[in-house]
């Protein structure tokens, strides 16, 4: 888990750039900086047990704004390594933070559906690459048309011929 805040923190407090936020959040980026850095206090509270000093109601109100935001650019919007590498990374986060502090079933309900979306996507896009070269290989096999596909349509048209005998 260290390793995951340490590459948000990264990615949202130290960025210089932030193409990666805007394109996920586009006019949100002061909310997402200051949610996240919320989120920091929130870790290191829990992990020092120590007591949390938040409006509790307004951080779960932010985390919905947030999770409905990534929702609709998961369904909406092609996805690239790097947002989907954070994505992954904020998720997680935000899933600990649920279990350790909100304790919520319905919002842990739509981080993992949150998930399920990015796994397919992941999913849907590598299937996308391996028909494009299952293709280009079959279009070269065709267009080559080896001896054994010769045999085969030999053969092919002998079965039909027999069985228009046989009628």
């Amino acid at each position: 888990m260290n390793e995951i805040i340490r590459r948000l923190e990264d990615a949202i407090l130290k960025s210089t750039n932030d193409s990666l936020l805007y394109s996920i959040f586009e006019g949100k980026l002061d909310l997402i900086k200051k949610h996240f850095k919320t989120s920091l206090s929130i870790f290191d509270a829990l992990f020092n047990n120590k007591e949390i000093e938040i409006d509790k109601d307004r951080f779960y109100k932010d985390t919905l704004l947030i999770l409905d935001i990534i929702k609709s650019f998961l369904i909406f919007s092609p996805i690239n390594q790097k947002q989907s590498a954070f994505l992954r990374d904020y998720l997680e986060a935000l899933l600990n933070i649920n279990r350790g502090y909100i304790k919520d079933k319905g919002l842990e309900r739509d981080i993992l559906l949150a998930i399920r979306l990015l796994d397919l996507f992941i999913t849907s896009s590598e299937l996308a690459m391996v028909l494009k070269e299952w293709r280009l290989y079959l279009n070269q096999l065709l267009s080559v048309k080896p001896p054994a596909y010769k045999l085969a349509e030999h053969y092919l048209k002998v079965l039909e011929e027999d069985l228009s005998d046989q009628k």
